[in-house]
């Protein structure tokens, strides 16, 4: 019995040291996860612009790769590497309205979890970068047309993150709210679930993540590591395991 369970032992202690380095592209369910898509419904009443949760109280996950895989470093989404990602949420209209003269949709971040980051969906530029209402980057104008940014955490050690927006109408060039005051923007609040400790990306915390670790032990690496510096992997990595155990 004891030999079979060092046999068992050796050969997760192998797969978990396993890497395949493969072009993949992103899944909207993050990893290698297929999801359905989790619409924003913007509209206009009257002078109120309007935005809601077509799925309710859905909460979306952020996932890793599984470990092993990898984005190519010349595809435009490899900034998602490394990253707990999902891309499930989507701007959309709904409803009949016409948008005023000179005035497109903008998006403005009211406040954001640390460590969460927006990667535009046409060329994954980092956009809604700050909260700072005086940066430029506090800001998106958004087309009006379906659009599923992706999200991601690079050093997940919250089990829930959140993103407050700002939707409102402003000057199509600059963004300008000035002339378009008498509408009312809209709020809304998006959620994703996030697991601290999932080092291998299998949406579990258990023996596998707990060899993996073992394994990388006091060696700095990238996929699993949960500080913003490149310390090697050690105790902070196991209290973010042992939280979720």
């Amino acid at each position: 019995m004891t030999r079979q369970i060092i046999i068992i032992i050796g050969i997760l202690f192998t797969l978990s040291n396993l890497q395949i380095v493969l072009a993949i592209t992103p899944y909207l369910g993050g990893g290698q996860t297929t999801a359905s898509m989790a619409h924003i419904g913007v509209g206009l009443v009257g002078n109120q612009i309007t935005a809601h949760l077509a799925e309710g109280d859905y909460m979306p996950t952020l996932r890793k790769l599984p470990y092993g895989l990898s984005f190519a470093p010349t595809d435009p989404w490899e900034p998602l590497a490394n990253s707990a990602y999902n891309g499930q949420y989507g701007w959309n209209t709904t409803g009949f309205f016409t948008i005023p003269a000179g005035a497109s949709f903008w998006i403005k971040r009211i406040n954001s979890s640390p460590g969460l980051r927006c990667y535009h969906e046409d060329d994954y530029s980092e956009i809604l970068t700050t909260d700072n209402p005086s940066d430029p980057n506090s800001q998106w104008r958004w087309d009006a047309i379906m659009t599923h940014n992706f999200y991601g955490v690079r050093n997940v050690t919250q089990t829930t993150y959140v993103v407050t927006y700002e939707i409102f109408f402003g000057d199509t060039i600059t963004g300008n709210p000035a002339n378009y005051n008498h509408i009312a923007p809209a709020q809304i609040t998006l959620s994703w679930h996030a697991l601290p400790g999932d080092f291998n990306g299998d949406d579990q915390v258990d023996l596998l993540d707990l060899i993996l670790l073992s394994n990388q032990w006091l060696i700095y690496d990238a996929a699993i590591s949960v500080t913003s510096n490149e310390n090697p992997i050690a105790l902070f990595e196991f209290s973010m395991l042992a939280w979720q155990w």
